[in-house]
Protein backbone atom coordinates (compact mmCIF):
# COMPACT_ATOMS: atom_id res chain seq x y z
CA UNK A 1 0.00 0.00 0.00
CA UNK A 2 2.81 2.40 0.87
CA UNK A 3 4.42 1.69 -2.52
CA UNK A 4 1.20 2.69 -4.32
CA UNK A 5 0.95 5.93 -2.36
CA UNK A 6 4.59 6.78 -3.08
CA UNK A 7 4.09 5.93 -6.77
CA UNK A 8 0.95 8.07 -6.96
CA UNK A 9 2.78 10.89 -5.18
CA UNK A 10 5.61 10.64 -7.72
CA UNK A 11 3.15 10.71 -10.62
CA UNK A 12 1.35 13.69 -9.13
CA UNK A 13 4.61 15.58 -8.56
CA UNK A 14 5.81 14.69 -12.06
CA UNK A 15 2.51 15.85 -13.52
CA UNK A 16 2.75 19.19 -11.72
CA UNK A 17 6.33 19.67 -12.88
CA UNK A 18 5.28 18.83 -16.44
CA UNK A 19 2.38 21.27 -16.21
CA UNK A 20 4.69 23.98 -14.85
CA UNK A 21 7.18 23.32 -17.67
CA UNK A 22 4.41 23.55 -20.27
CA UNK A 23 3.14 26.80 -18.72
CA UNK A 24 6.64 28.28 -18.78
CA UNK A 25 7.07 27.18 -22.41
CA UNK A 26 3.81 28.83 -23.46
CA UNK A 27 4.70 32.00 -21.55
CA UNK A 28 8.14 32.19 -23.20
CA UNK A 29 6.58 31.63 -26.63
CA UNK A 30 3.98 34.35 -26.04
CA UNK A 31 6.66 36.77 -24.83
CA UNK A 32 8.79 36.02 -27.91
CA UNK A 33 5.85 36.72 -30.24
CA UNK A 34 5.03 39.94 -28.38
CA UNK A 35 8.62 41.21 -28.48
CA UNK A 36 9.03 40.29 -32.16
CA UNK A 37 5.78 42.06 -33.06
CA UNK A 38 6.84 45.19 -31.18
CA UNK A 39 10.25 45.26 -32.89
CA UNK A 40 8.67 44.88 -36.34
CA UNK A 41 6.12 47.59 -35.52
CA UNK A 42 8.93 49.97 -34.46
CA UNK A 43 10.92 49.22 -37.64
CA UNK A 44 7.97 49.83 -39.96
CA UNK A 45 8.79 53.53 -40.62
CA UNK A 46 12.37 52.61 -41.51
CA UNK A 47 11.15 49.90 -43.87
CA UNK A 48 8.79 52.41 -45.50
CA UNK A 49 11.65 54.91 -45.98
CA UNK A 50 13.79 52.18 -47.50
CA UNK A 51 10.97 51.23 -49.89
CA UNK A 52 10.52 54.84 -51.02
CA UNK A 53 14.29 55.33 -51.36
CA UNK A 54 14.56 52.30 -53.67
CA UNK A 55 11.32 52.59 -55.69
CA UNK A 56 10.43 56.31 -55.56
CA UNK A 57 11.17 59.05 -58.04
CA UNK A 58 13.89 61.65 -57.40
CA UNK A 59 13.12 65.30 -56.69
CA UNK A 60 14.50 68.29 -54.82
CA UNK A 61 13.05 69.86 -51.67
CA UNK A 62 13.81 73.16 -49.98
CA UNK A 63 14.06 73.09 -46.20
CA UNK A 64 11.53 75.51 -44.72
CA UNK A 65 11.83 74.59 -41.04
CA UNK A 66 13.29 72.09 -38.61
CA UNK A 67 12.03 71.02 -35.18
CA UNK A 68 13.72 68.75 -32.66
CA UNK A 69 11.24 66.08 -31.51
CA UNK A 70 13.20 65.42 -28.32
CA UNK A 71 13.96 61.82 -29.34
CA UNK A 72 17.48 60.51 -29.78
CA UNK A 73 18.28 57.38 -31.78
CA UNK A 74 21.81 56.23 -30.97
CA UNK A 75 23.73 59.49 -31.58
CA UNK A 76 21.22 61.02 -34.00
CA UNK A 77 18.44 63.47 -33.21
CA UNK A 78 14.99 62.66 -34.56
CA UNK A 79 13.91 65.91 -36.24
CA UNK A 80 10.80 66.98 -38.07
CA UNK A 81 11.61 68.68 -41.35
CA UNK A 82 9.19 71.00 -43.14
CA UNK A 83 9.99 70.75 -46.85
CA UNK A 84 8.75 72.45 -50.00
CA UNK A 85 8.90 69.71 -52.63
CA UNK A 86 9.61 70.70 -56.22
CA UNK A 87 8.83 68.00 -58.77
CA UNK A 88 10.35 67.80 -62.26
CA UNK A 89 7.16 69.24 -63.84
CA UNK A 90 7.37 72.34 -61.61
CA UNK A 91 4.66 71.29 -59.14
CA UNK A 92 5.43 72.38 -55.58
CA UNK A 93 3.85 71.39 -52.26
CA UNK A 94 4.79 71.22 -48.58
CA UNK A 95 5.40 68.01 -46.64
CA UNK A 96 6.55 67.15 -43.14
CA UNK A 97 9.16 64.44 -42.66
CA UNK A 98 10.65 62.87 -39.52
CA UNK A 99 14.24 61.76 -39.96
CA UNK A 100 17.12 60.85 -37.68
CA UNK A 101 19.95 63.34 -38.31
CA UNK A 102 23.44 63.05 -36.81
CA UNK A 103 23.99 65.82 -34.26
CA UNK A 104 27.03 67.10 -36.19
CA UNK A 105 24.88 67.56 -39.33
CA UNK A 106 21.97 69.45 -37.72
CA UNK A 107 23.84 72.78 -37.96
CA UNK A 108 23.97 72.46 -41.76
CA UNK A 109 20.19 72.14 -41.99
CA UNK A 110 19.21 75.79 -42.31
CA UNK A 111 16.11 77.18 -44.03
CA UNK A 112 16.67 77.52 -47.76
CA UNK A 113 19.04 74.57 -48.14
CA UNK A 114 18.07 72.19 -50.94
CA UNK A 115 17.87 68.49 -50.15
CA UNK A 116 17.69 65.56 -52.57
CA UNK A 117 14.61 63.45 -51.84
CA UNK A 118 12.71 60.49 -53.21
CA UNK A 119 8.92 60.70 -53.66
CA UNK A 120 6.61 57.71 -53.22
CA UNK A 121 5.12 56.91 -56.63
CA UNK A 122 1.67 56.08 -55.18
CA UNK A 123 1.57 58.81 -52.50
CA UNK A 124 3.42 62.03 -53.44
CA UNK A 125 2.99 63.29 -49.85
CA UNK A 126 5.31 60.53 -48.63
CA UNK A 127 8.96 61.37 -49.17
CA UNK A 128 12.33 60.35 -47.80
CA UNK A 129 15.77 61.88 -48.03
CA UNK A 130 17.70 60.49 -50.96
CA UNK A 131 20.72 58.46 -49.84
CA UNK A 132 24.02 60.18 -50.54
CA UNK A 133 25.93 58.73 -53.45
CA UNK A 134 28.83 56.87 -52.06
Amino acid sequence: MLGIVVSLGGLLAGGLIGLASATIGVTVAAATVAISSYVLWRLRPFAESLRIATTGRPAVATLVGLRDTGTTINTAMLVELQLDVREADGTTYRVSLREPVPRVAVGRLTPGVELPIMIDREDPGSVTLRPAAG
